[in-house]
């Protein structure tokens, strides 16, 4: 059932998916523009693009894209600009685009069509009757296009670019071709279950005709050409009538064509007798309807003509001649045939003169390649090769390993001869190679061909190399850095190696666009590994890092502190110390750990400071923090949150200073809890008496010879509850630790 599009339903695309959409339909343009037609690549990346709309469209029937000349629209919002989007919407753009709509029942077929017209020149696409145009006449109906009218433009107040609607696909065209469908199946068919569209499209109103055909048999259709006689007469009476542009009447034509080409052998006959009857010398409309059928019938109806079982007029029979002698199927004509192969053999050679031109064979490769080749001429016939070896071999020349074996193939040549003739031909391959491999997130092509490029860079040491140079250049843009990072996101986890490892060793372009997206990243994964990374980067992030340490935003500053305390650097701690007592407790937490972590000799001051301070939060961070200090200060400031208990009426600061206490299990300490063990709080009694157990309890963390006589006598001179508490903890000390 198709998903209900109200006008208040609004649903947002999944980002991810959106900008995996987006890459794989502009990887897949540039797959057939690139590719011969045949080309196996064209068809896995189509395929690609098919799976991937199936899953954005899950919830709905289209998606409509507005185009902008160097960004993309959906809904009322622009998509993020990198070089991907823009490089799609500038060839939309181009071909004067304004917006396209895919349906979720495009086929492969039709997208090839689209992708097609989209090679074509600008001007070309203009003077044919633009893309929409060009895309209906391709009889592409789940792709939709609005034309840029630079005519028409006006102001409006719509937010929101929707698809065009049924109303707005040519109702003039339509409205006149609906009419000549009905005077033609009028009396002869009857229409039951088509909907709309499929009432008036050629070639289903050819199937019908056929199957009525095949049903009442040739008795009751021997009146059928006084019929068609009559309808195309009307028809193009009413065309004149109307006064309609050149461009609907070829519109108008080309339909025409397309219904006879699908006509049964003798429907068709009659209709073209009649239609050509019509016509007379009106050469232009003949052609628009020629141009309808397929290289097949032309040459069918040639032949008939030849037969004299057509009659066509001596002006239309030389048009038809022309017509057959250019179409692929003209292979009973010798003159056609030579043609072809005269302009093969031309473009072949044409394209041998380009790759060695200025230069000789052995120059443009290897000499030892060179020599290979040559010693393979020689052999008289090849060995029989296993089959497991040649399905290897057939699944390496599959799609993207040809781009990497290219890159390889370029780089040895570059360590051959790196100031080639051939420098600038191999230098703007390697930067579409960079260019594609981003597109199609092979992460770890990009770090080997900058690592053998970078060799070349560092060893050329007094002169420069142009091909390592200007390729190199890529990879310090702002466009590639974006292009690197958004990977992120629409690869996901599983190429995350990949980019971390090409970061590292691109190191410097990625540092601020790293920290900045540090600072606004949501997931804490995702900050986790941008942490990461920049550590491994090394002292170049962490001098990037300090000048953003008093930023505005606490949770940025917090993790730059995390971060920088992890170069283990004590030069961090100059810039460090205005944060002491910063306004949020976690950054002030933070600072005092590195304080502590360096062991600067203000750390203990600090740390007394916080603990006597009238703020609670901070107190216990303090009294937490104070277990890494070997200050005796800090020491006596947590004996003595233990035994006055100042402030604390829930005995959580006291519960956290034990805890630390225990932790630097210092034997001096023990003496100190006698005095809390012997009292008593009649207002707290329960929680008073808990934390003495727990007092008793924490004894396991020090020293055995200075707790057992300590519990000894504790058990000698207590009752009740606390016997057995000392008693369970003298079991629990190590043997031997009786002094």
């Amino acid at each position: 059932m198709p998903f209900d599009h109200s006008d208040n339903y609004e649903i947002d695309f999944d980002p991810k998916v959106l900008n995996r959409f987006i890459f794989l339909f502009n990887i897949a343009r540039h797959h057939v523009k690139s590719y011969p037609s045949d080309h196996p690549q064209i068809a896995k990346s189509v395929q690609n693009f098919l799976v991937l709309l199936d899953n954005l469209l899950e919830c709905r029937d289209d998606i409509t894209i507005g185009v902008a000349k160097s960004s993309l629209i959906i809904g009322d919002a622009s998509l993020e600009k990198n070089a991907v989007f823009k490089d799609l919407a500038g060839s939309l753009f181009d071909c004067d685009i304004a917006s396209f709509t895919i349906h979720r029942s495009v086929t492969h077929h039709e997208l090839l069509e689209f992708y097609n017209l989209l090679s074509m020149e600008p001007d070309e696409i203009r003077q044919k009757g633009g893309f929409k145009f060009l895309l209906k006449e391709a009889g592409v109906q789940a792709l939709k296009v609005m034309d840029i009218d630079y005519s028409s433009f006006q102001s409006t107040e719509m937010d929101v670019i929707a698809a065009p609607t049924k109303d707005e696909k040519d109702p003039v065209v339509d409205m006149h071709w609906e009419n000549f469908i009905s005077s033609l199946i009028e009396g002869r068919l009857e229409q039951d279950g088509e909907s709309e569209t499929e009432q008036f499209d050629p070639a289903t109103i050819a199937r019908l005709i056929n199957e009525e055909k095949k049903r009442k048999g040739e008795a009751e259709e021997q009146s059928g050409e006084e019929s068609y006689d009559a309808t195309i007469t009307s028809f193009f009476k009413e065309l004149d009538k109307e006064g309609l542009d050149q461009k609907s009447k070829a519109a108008m034509m080309v339909r025409l064509g397309r219904l006879a080409d699908q006509l049964d052998p003798n429907l068709r006959r009659e209709l073209l007798n009649s239609t050509f009857a019509t016509l007379g010398d009106q050469t232009e409309l003949a052609e628009n309807m020629l141009t309808g059928l397929s290289p097949a019938t032309l040459l069918e109806i040639f032949g008939e003509a030849n037969e004299e079982k057509l009659s066509i007029p001596p002006t239309l029979l030389n048009l038809l001649a022309k017509l057959t002698e250019t179409t692929p199927e003209g292979a009973d004509s010798s003159r056609v045939i030579k043609q072809h192969e005269e302009r093969i053999d031309s473009e072949i050679e044409h394209r041998i003169r380009t790759i060695f031109e200025g230069s000789t064979p052995g120059q443009f490769m290897p000499q030892i390649y060179q020599d290979f080749l040559e010693d393979v001429l020689s052999l008289d016939k090849f060995d029989d090769i296993d089959q497991a070896t040649t399905e290897e071999v057939a699944q390496s020349l599959e799609g993207h390993d040809i781009e990497t074996s290219v890159m390889n193939v370029i780089l040895d040549l570059i360590d051959e001869d790196p100031m080639s003739d051939q420098a600038e031909l191999m230098t703007q391959n390697l930067i579409d190679l960079v260019r594609y491999f981003i597109e199609v997130g092979d992460f770890a092509s990009l770090v080997t061909t900058y690592d053998r490029l970078q060799q070349h860079h560092e060893d050329a040491e007094a002169f420069s190399i142009p091909i390592a140079e200007q390729t190199l250049e890529v990879y310090d843009t702002e466009e590639f850095t974006n292009s690197v990072l958004e990977g992120f996101d629409i690869w996901g986890a599983e190429k995350h190696d990949d980019i971390r490892k090409l970061i590292g060793h691109i190191k410097t372009p990625f540092i601020e666009p790293m920290i900045n997206r540090l600072a606004d990243e949501g997931d804490m994964t995702m900050r986790q590994f941008l942490m990461s990374v920049l550590y491994e980067i090394g002292p170049a992030a962490k001098e990037a890092l300090l000048k953003h340490l008093h930023d505005k935003r606490w949770y940025f500053v917090r993790n730059i502190i995390i971060l920088l305390r992890r170069y283990n650097d004590p030069s961090i701690m100059l810039p460090m110390r205005r944060l002491i007592g910063h306004k949020h407790p976690k950054v002030h937490l933070e600072a005092m750990k590195t304080y502590l972590h360096f062991n600067d000799p203000k750390a203990d001051q600090y740390l007394v400071r916080e603990m006597q301070c009238d703020d609670m939060q901070r107190r216990k961070n303090a009294a937490l923090l104070a277990r890494n200090s070997k200050g005796p200060a800090v020491h006596q400031e947590l004996i003595n949150i233990i035994t006055t208990g100042r402030s604390d009426p829930e005995y959580e600061l006291r519960a956290i200073a034990l805890k630390s206490l225990a932790e630097i299990g210092d034997p001096n300490f023990i003496p100190s809890f006698e005095p809390v063990l012997a009292s008593r709080n009649l207002l707290r009694s329960g929680l008073h008496k808990q934390f003495k157990a727990n007092i008793l309890r924490s004894l396991v963390k020090y020293p055995p010879a200075a707790v057992h006589p300590f519990l000894k006598r504790l058990v000698a001179q207590s009752k009740g509850d606390f016997v057995d508490i000392a008693s369970q903890v003298l079991r629990r000390l190590p043997k031997g630790g009786t002094p």
